[in-house]
C-alpha cells in the first residue's frame, strides 16, 4: 500500500502542479505556455493519469465496477465513477475537443489523479493502523512462555505450555513469567501484574491467589493448580478479542455501506435524467451537451471526503 500511495504521488504531482499551479502561484501559467506548450501539457497530463489510474488505482476499477454490476456498489465504484468520467472526458477535450460545446473543452485529469491519491493515503493509514494492531497480537503471544514445569509421578517435568492439562501442578520459579491461570497451591511471592492491570507495583501471592498466565513472577516461588489452559486462558482471551476487533466493520463503516448502496444508485439516476432532460429541450448539438452535464454530475458526485473518513472493508 506504500509502494501504491507513493507511485501515485510522484505520478500526481507534475499533473497537479502543470494543471493547478496558475491558481496557486502567479506567473506559472504563463510559464508552462511559453517552455512546456498547451499541447504538450495536455499530452504529459494525460499520460500521467494514465499511469495512475492504471498502476496504482486499478484496485478501484477491479473492485468497484464488478460491484456496481451486481447492484451492491461500495467506495470503490463511487471512486471508480467519478475518476473514470473525469479521465474519459478529458481524453476528449485532449484528443477531439471539437465534439464539446464553445467553452467546454477543459481537461480534469488533476481530479481524477488527486481523488486516487487521497484515497490511497486514507486507505493507507488505515492499514499502518491495522499493521500496528497485528504486531501487537504478535507481541501479545509472545508473552507466555513456551516451557512450564510440571509435577508429574513425583517428578518434575519441563514441558510444552500447551500440553499443560487442567489440574496439573506447575512450579513458577523467581524471575519466570507464569504459563498459564491458576490458584496458587503452596508458596508465596510477588507478581508483576503490571500487563493486565497497568500497575506497577508487585501483588502479592499466597496459597488460595489467583494468578495469570504470562504475568512476572519476582523474587519468590511457589506451585498453583492449572485452572485454565490454552484459549481459555485469560491472555488468549486478550489476543482473540484484540483479533476480532481487528477484523470486525466499524459501525462507521455499515452506515456508510448503507448510505453508498442508495447513493451511487441516485447519482446514475440524476445523471440519467440530466442527459435525457438536455436532450429534450437542450439547444444544438443535444446530444454533446446532453453528454457533458450528464458526465459534469458523476464527477461532481465522487465523496471523497467520505472515502477517506470511511476504511474499506476488510
Amino acid at each position: 500500500m506504500s509502494q501504491r500511495l507513493i507511485l501515485a504521488a510522484i505520478l500526481t504531482a507534475p499533473v497537479f502542479v502543470l494543471e493547478m499551479g496558475g491558481h496557486l502561484i502567479p506567473g506559472m501559467h504563463e510559464w508552462v505556455m511559453a517552455n512546456i506548450g498547451h499541447e504538450t501539457t495536455l499530452y504529459l497530463s494525460f499520460a500521467l493519469t494514465t499511469m495512475v489510474l492504471l498502476g496504482p488505482g486499478r484496485g478501484f476499477y477491479t473492485k468497484g465496477f464488478p460491484a456496481l454490476a451486481r447492484g451492491t456498489p461500495d467506495m470503490n465504484s463511487l471512486v471508480a465513477t467519478g475518476t473514470i468520467s473525469a479521465y474519459l472526458y478529458s481524453i476528449v477535450a485532449t484528443f477531439a475537443p471539437s465534439l464539446l460545446p464553445a467553452g467546454a473543452a477543459n481537461v480534469y485529469y488533476e481530479s481524477a489523479c488527486v481523488i486516487v491519491t487521497l484515497i490511497l493515503f486514507g486507505r493507507f493509514m488505515e492499514a499502518r493502523a491495522k499493521g500496528r494492531t497485528s504486531d501487537a497480537i504478535r507481541a501479545l503471544a509472545k508473552l507466555q512462555p513456551r516451557i512450564a514445569h510440571v509435577e508429574r509421578g513425583g517428578q518434575t517435568l519441563d514441558i510444552a505450555t500447551d500440553e499443560v492439562a487442567v489440574g496439573d501442578i506447575v512450579l513458577v520459579r523467581p524471575g519466570e513469567r507464569i504459563p498459564t491461570d491458576g490458584v496458587v497451591t503452596s508458596g508465596a511471592s510477588y507478581v508483576d501484574e503490571s500487563m493486565i492491570t497497568g500497575e506497577p507495583a508487585p501483588v502479592s501471592k499466597t496459597t488460595g491467589s489467583a494468578v495469570t498466565g504470562a504475568t512476572v513472577n519476582t523474587t519468590g516461588a511457589f506451585a498453583f493448580r492449572a485452572t485454565r489452559v490454552g484459549a481459555d486462558t485469560f491472555l488468549a482471551s486478550v489476543i482473540r478479542m484484540v483479533e476480532q476487533a481487528q477484523g470486525a466493520k466499524l459501525p462507521i463503516q455499515a452506515l456508510v455501506d448503507r448510505i453508498t448502496g442508495v447513493f451511487v444508485p441516485v447519482v446514475l439516476g440524476v445523471a440519467l435524467l440530466t442527459f435525457a432532460i438536455w436532450m429534450l429541450i437542450g439547444p444544438e448539438p443535444r446530444l454533446t451537451y446532453a453528454l457533458v452535464n450528464a458526465v459534469s454530475v458523476l464527477i461532481i458526485a465522487c465523496p471523497c471526503a467520505m472515502g477517506l473518513a470511511t476504511p474499506p472493508p476488510s
